[in-house]
């Protein structure tokens, strides 16, 4: 995204660039959108086949996903060995146009993929009228961009696995996953352990946050650790007590 950016929004043509790079990029976010909602299906599909010792049917994924290069993880039993196909798993079935629309507030309310994409138009804006450089102007925009592009995929994705959890009724309670280079404070955030809502778990704790809400099963063991300020440094959280493991029980969560 920030290389079509760079290719189209230039300081010789910035009015025409950003419009032929919105109507360029806003497509290829719902794609990639629909790719993420697929995948959030699927993801759950073979969470539940492995717990269960079995293996769900999984269609094959949009053509564009492998003429377009994009890197996917390969669909297969963890164990290499399929399990008994008692038919209790399934695929869900989800409609990317429902996650088409960002899941956060921008304004007074939701807004689509080409309006979140198009408020790019009036931080560029903002940034030369306050004196920046225009070159600068255009560079930290598209990197904006491109963010915000990337976070709309990435959420569509959460509140279908959120969705689709829901729809077969198997969480019992709900924790966040930092990825491996999270800031502290996600990381923090994620050793509390299964005290979120569906609902809440996957929150943006700072801008650009790329954390993610985790379904909990019964009978599944997880680990929580207190974690701390640093001493002198505010904003750098550290271990500060011994793991402890536990096993989840049903509680009627979905």
């Amino acid at each position: 995204m920030l290389a079509l950016w760079r290719r189209q929004v230039t300081p010789a043509a910035l009015s025409a660039g950003h419009a032929r790079w919105l109507i360029t990029a806003a497509p290829v976010v719902n794609r990639h959108v629909a790719l993420e909602v697929q995948l959030a299906a699927r993801y759950l599909a073979l969470d539940l086949a492995h717990r269960l010792g079995e293996v769900p049917p999984l269609p094959p994924l949009p053509e564009w996903t492998r003429t377009d290069r994009v890197a996917l993880p390969e669909f297969e039993h963890p164990e290499g060995q399929p399990g008994d196909p008692g038919g209790r798993v399934r695929l869900v079935e989800l409609d990317p146009t429902e996650f088409t629309r960002n899941s956060g507030k921008f304004g007074d309310g939701p807004v689509s993929t080409t309006e979140r994409l198009a408020a790019t138009r009036a931080r560029l804006a903002a940034r030369i009228n306050s004196g920046t450089e225009t070159a600068e102007a255009v560079e930290a925009t598209g990197r904006e961009a491109a963010s915000a592009a990337l976070t709309m995929a990435q959420r569509a994705g959460q509140r279908a696995y959120a969705k689709a959890v829901r729809s077969q009724r198997v969480a019992v309670a709900w924790r966040r996953w930092a990825e491996p280079s999270a800031c502290t404070w996600c990381r923090m955030l994620e050793w509390r352990g299964p005290v979120y809502r569906r609902d809440n778990a996957g929150f943006d704790a700072h801008n650009h946050c790329r954390c993610v809400g985790v379904a909990v099963l019964a009978g599944e063991t997880y680990q929580t650790q207190v974690w701390r300020r640093a001493p002198g440094r505010s904003s750098v959280w550290v271990p500060a007590g011994d793991k402890t493991t536990t096993t989840a029980r049903s509680n009627g969560a979905d």
